[in-house]
Parts: C-alpha cells; structure tokens; sequence
C-alpha cells in the first residue's frame, strides 16, 4: 500500500535564513508518488512528540559535529529507518502520514476487490459485489519489528546505533569488549600491588582521573580504532581500583565484621548496573549514544577528586581499629612476584572458582533476555524484568551471604561460600526443569541463581582474599585481590565467544548445561580450598602443641 525513502539531501542558501539541509523524501501512497522536503528539525519534533505517548525506536542525534559528506549520509539513513518502522507501526501510522500532508482516511484495513491490482483479477471478476471477507486489523510481522526496537539493554542499543553510524560489523563490536575487559582483567592482575604500594588514596583518585578522562573524550572520536585505545585505556584505568578500594575496606573494618562490609559494599556493583542502565537509556534517548558516557564522565572526575582527598586509611588519621594493631606492627613491606602470589595456599583455586563464577554471571547478563525471549517467547518488558531479578538476587545474597560468614563462619569463610554455590546449582538445574511452566517458577529459581552465583563474588575477590594476602604480616591484601579478581575477569573476557558458539552449534540448552558444569567446577575449586586451608590449620596447631 505504501513505501517510505529519504532519496536525497541538499543544501539551502537563502538570504532570509540560515542555510540548512533539507530532506528529500519520496513517499508511494496508494499507488501515487509524492515527494515532501523537511528540514531535520521538523524530524526532530515529530519525534519529541510521538515519543511521549508511543514506543518509538533510535531517534538520530539531532546536532552533528560537522556537515561532511559521510555524516550527512549516515545521518539520513538513520532517519530514513526511523521513518520507516514508525509508518510500519499500526500505533503511529497516521500521524507520519498526516505529517507528511497525506490523508490517513484512505487507510482501510479490509483487502477488497478494488486493493488489486488489474493484472490480479479478470475483467469478470471486477463485477462482484459481495462483502469482503479478508480483513487484518495488524501487520502480522509488525509484532517482531517492534520487538527488534523495544528489547535492548542500554549497551546493546548502544552498540546498535554505534554499528549504525560507523558501519562497524559484529565482529568489529566484539573486539570493542575485548578492548576493555582484557585490559581489565590482565591490568588487575600486574597492577594489583599497587594499591599496596601507592595506597588506596593516590591509587583510585589516579586510576579514576585517568578513566574519566578517557570517557569524556569518547564522543568526539570517529575514528574506529581510537575508539579501541579509548576503551583500553579506561579498563586499565579501573583495573586497580578494585583491589586498592578492599584494602581500604579492610582496613577500616574489624575482622569480625570484615565479610559483612563486603557483603554490603558488593551490592553496589549490582544496583549501581541497574542504575547505570537506566541512566544510560535516557542520555542515549534525549542526546544519542556519543552522550551516554560524556556526562558520567565528569562525574567519574568528581570522584578521582574526592578520593584523593578524603580516601584515607586508618593509620594515617592515627585510628586505631579493634583488632588490627598487631597487624599493622608486623606489616611487611616487600613486594612479591605474582608467582610468589599464585603459590600462595588455596590462591589458585579460588582464582579458578571466581573465573567459573564470573564466566557463569556475564552469561546470564548478557544471553538470558534473548534465551527469554526466542526461546521462550517472552515479550520485551518481561524479558528486560528478568536482567533485574536477577540482580536483586544478586543484592540480597550477597547481603545474607556476608552476614552469615561473620556471625556463624568467621574462621571457615569458604563453607558458606560452598554452600551458595551449591544453591546456584541446584537453582539453574531446577529453572531448566521448569522453564516453560510459567513466568512465577521463573523468577523464583531466577533470584535464587542470582544470589547463589553472585553472592561469593565479593567475598571471594574481597574479604577472603584480603584476609589471605595480609595473613603472616605479608601486606599483600590488594595483591591477591587484584590477583583473583583479574584472573576471575577473565571469565568475562571468553563469556562472549564461547556462550555464542555454543549456543550457534548446539542450542539454548548447551547454554544451560555449560553453565552447570562451570558452576560445579568453581565449587569444586571452593572445596579444594577448603580442604587446604584445614591441612593448615592442623598443621598450625601441631606445631603449638609441640611448643607447649
């Protein structure tokens, strides 16, 4: 019935006004061609208003840096895509058309003799008058088109419209994860021991400068590959920060409470992805996606500043905290290896077990709304519902989690941490099971995986490493830290490729399986660890009782 394409742009200099482009779009409408000239701005408020009371998909950035040939082209493809799905769209129809100068009248919803064309029917056939008996009030494939616009988390649309305007491939988005998580992860490993040799103040008030003002230049590149130095720039920049801000925590918590501070404090990595979600939905929909991380910069800056200033340690403000005199008088100060701290009793199991878990969680962050909804046909809004569920579960276990260590395990952490392993497992086994019984099993196996598999998270990179790395007067608590956790985001690294070649060869269910199988080993890991940290204590006691 009708076809929709911006054909052209072009230059108007006039002395009246200010030269502009405008855009020439040709619209076929009931077998008639029209032709309308429209400035950007005019799209532009088209989409102010049509968003404020329909779904509507990426509206592209109003302002440009520059009117160079190849932005002005992706400029009006992009809004030729806009223009297309909203005419598509049985909710916005009408208003395009009469935006355009046409008459929505003419839409009518039945197919009738006189919707054919002549070469369709013979000339005995235009006679018949009988009532039509074909009629589709909605587009059957109008459903999926609107799926395609309103599922996305806030990274993916920002990764779409990036696609989009660089004509960037999908293989040439995957190396921009890369870009940023593998520094991350090998980053934190070498340069762990910082925040013991700097300390966590100069530590996270550099390593934050540096990432703030790798974010803030972000928008004003076009270059793909700057693109790639920016983001490895900024995952190197977080890299410490990590491990300097638990020997901070540590520092100023006593060993009794140690594990629910990092319970607590864990959540913020959890609830701070929901907030960052939503916060980068709306800067990507009011400025476009070049926006989405100039504004947090500065506030990622605000804070490099307050840290330098008021990240202080116990021991510089002359504090002394309940339980860590004798150790800040045996600290030691001599740097090791990494190989000195890998052979460390239980380092490289739980290094291995945080690997598995973190695999495992970016799995369920990145595939679980699309396992949602392809494969179990879930609309947009719940499949976007679950990605928080999840977290929430993430919260809560890791809150539990932390306070069951300090009140009933304070001398054997890593059997509580066992534990929650072994109810993520049993809970992604179950949510197998019961995946297609209805939306109510779902979310409760849903949040119970979440804190199963997220909660050790914090306590295997936080406390407990902490714990080991400064045991002995070594002071290497940021060491080990950096040391499990880097390992451990590597996991994240291999999530993408491997989830994705599994899932292409085998299924959703390999997906699933995998992720059993990876939990199972992390737990294994878990209980090696333990059985290690026992032989060490039996050994310790020994060598009392020979004293004595």
């Amino acid at each position: 019935m009708s076809s929709l394409n911006i054909t052209q742009y072009r230059l108007v200099e006039n002395a009246n006004v200010k030269p502009h482009y405008v855009y020439v779009v040709e619209i076929l409408y009931y077998g008639k061609k029209h032709l309308v000239e429209k400035r950007y701005s005019a799209f532009h408020s088209l989409h102010r208003e049509l968003r404020t009371n329909f779904q509507t998909p990426v509206f592209p950035p109003k302002r440009v840096r520059n009117t160079q040939p190849k932005i002005l082209e992706q400029r009006r493809l992009g809004l030729e895509r806009y223009l297309q799905q909203m005419l598509r769209s049985s909710a916005t129809r009408k208003k395009i058309l009469t935006f355009f100068g046409l008459n929505p009248s003419q839409e009518n919803d039945s197919i009738t003799v006189e919707d054919l064309s002549e070469e369709e029917i013979d000339d005995d056939d235009k006679s018949v008058n009988h009532t039509h008996i074909f009629k589709y009030n909605q587009d059957p494939y109008l459903a999926i088109e609107d799926f395609n616009n309103g599922f996305s988390k806030p990274l993916g649309v920002i990764k779409h419209l990036m696609a989009q305007d660089m004509h960037l491939t999908k293989v040439q988005l995957g190396w921009m994860d890369t870009a940023m998580l593998l520094p991350y992860a090998v980053l934190q490993v070498v340069f762990g021991p910082v925040g013991d040799q700097l300390g966590p103040r100069k530590t996270v008030g550099i390593c934050l400068f540096i990432t703030g003002l790798s974010l803030l230049t972000f928008s004003s590149w076009d270059n793909y590959y700057m693109l790639l130095v920016l983001l490895f720039i900024s995952g190197a920049g977080q890299a410490p920060c990590w491990p300097a801000c638990c020997k901070c925590l540590s520092a100023w918590f006593p060993d009794d409470a140690l594990n629910t501070a990092f319970g607590v404090m864990s959540t913020s990595a959890f609830g701070g992805s929901i907030i960052a979600s939503a916060s980068a939905v709306y800067l990507q929909k009011m400025y476009g996606w070049r926006y989405v991380y100039f504004m947090p910069s500065f506030l990622v800056l605000f804070l490099s500043i307050c840290a330098w200033l008021f990240m202080r340690l116990p021991s510089e403000l002359r504090i002394t905290i309940p339980g860590k005199e004798d150790k800040t008088k045996k600290a030691q100060h001599a740097s090791q290896s990494l190989f000195e701290l890998w052979r460390i009793p239980s380092v490289s199991e739980m290094a291995t077990a945080m690997m598995c878990l973190k695999l495992v969680r970016y799995s369920m962050y990145l595939w679980l709304p699309i396992y949602l909804s392809q494969s179990l046909n879930y609309s947009p809004d719940q499949a976007g519902l679950f990605s928080v569920i999840f977290d929430v579960g993430a919260v809560i276990g890791s809150t539990i989690l932390g306070y069951i260590v300090d009140k009933y395990w304070p001398r054997h952490p890593l059997v509580p941490i066992l534990m929650s392993g072994f109810v993520g497992i049993v809970s992604f086994v179950f949510f197998t099971w019961t995946a297609r019984w209805g939306m109510s099993y779902n979310m409760i196996f849903m949040v119970a995986a979440g804190a199963g598999v997220c909660a050790p998270d914090a306590l295997l990179g936080g406390s407990v490493s902490m714990s080991i790395g400064e045991a002995d007067g070594r002071n290497a608590g940021a060491s080990v830290t950096g040391l499990i956790n880097g390992f451990g985001s590597l996991g994240a690294v291999v999530e993408g490729p491997l989830v994705g070649l599994i899932t292409e060869w085998f299924g959703w269910n390999a997906m699933f399986l995998l992720i059993i199988v990876l939990s199972t080993f992390g737990s294994m890991c878990v209980f090696k660890a333990i059985m290690i940290q026992k032989k060490q204590m039996r050994s310790r006691q020994s060598l009392l009782d020979v004293d004595i």
